[in-house]
């Protein structure tokens, strides 16, 4: 094999942190292969942010609402305070689809724990439930929304 030196085995990329700050700040630390240009690893990086990002909106927009028994949220609010994430936001939530095929694995911890998908598909259930429940006209309904 013409005595070719060989360097170290590749390391399979990985997501060794992902952490919150008090002030938000979000910061990662990543391995990747050697080799891997700085537009895939600022793809990478930019589709961590955007999930990120659509997490902390949709759970802002639901926070804003004051849902439940006590609530005397008309339905008309809370359609226009919902109404922004099924337009612009629910469509957009694809983990790794922007990413490369050798990157795309460094989702999987963030899939395992803390589960974005996971808590992607609770809030877009949750904004349906809150829809749904006040499209039902109040003289009709049994009980008041829940949060």
């Amino acid at each position: 094999m013409g005595g070719a030196a060989r360097g170290p085995p590749a390391r399979a990329p990985s997501l060794e942190r992902f952490t919150l700050a008090e002030d938000e700040l979000r910061t990662v630390r990543l391995r990747v292969p050697e080799g891997t240009t700085g537009a895939e690893l600022a793809a990478l990086c930019d589709d961590l942010a955007l999930h990120d990002w659509l997490l902390t909106t949709v759970v802002r927009m639901l926070d804003g609402l004051r849902l439940g028994a006590g609530a005397a949220q008309d339905a008309g609010t809370v359609v226009r305070t919902l109404r922004p994430a099924v337009d612009h936001l629910l469509h957009l939530w694809m983990p790794g689809a922007r990413v490369g095929r050798e990157l795309a694995a460094l989702w999987d911890p963030l899939e395992e724990r803390p589960g974005f998908t996971r808590q992607w598909q609770a809030l877009v259930q949750r904004i349906r439930d809150q829809l749904t429940l006040h499209a039902i006209p109040a003289a009709h309904r049994e009980v008041e929304p829940a949060p």
